[in-house]
């Protein structure tokens, strides 16, 4: 019996290892014609969702990685492939932007 333990906690040691960080979820409101930032810091792997919660349709648009189309009261999400700066604007309201950066 205790052999099938130590090789149970082996299993899990090697599955999540020490200091291993699980996938967040954060959320960008859309709100008054702006991009409201998350509240927390962003990493790879991460999933980012939109919610519109403003009277105007609008996108959430990062060229090359995604392009999400939100009407009114709408979230959809969007998983952060890679590392860096994403660049995003509304594709009807080019004034509206907002720069994440992701770990």
């Amino acid at each position: 019996m205790r052999h099938i333990a130590f090789v149970a906690a082996a299993v899990l040691a090697l599955a999540f290892p020490a200091g291993a960080r699980t996938s967040q979820s954060a959320t960008v409101f859309i709100r008054d014609m702006a991009f409201q930032p998350p509240s927390a810091g962003l990493t790879a792997g991460d999933t980012l969702v939109f919610t519109n919660a403003d009277s105007f349709r609008h996108t959430a648009t990062a060229k090359g990685e995604f392009d999400l189309d939100l009407k009114p009261g709408e979230s959809r999400s969007v998983v952060l492939k890679h590392s860096g700066t994403y660049e995003v604007t509304c594709r009807y309201h080019p004034t509206m932007t907002i720069r994440l950066t992701v770990k």
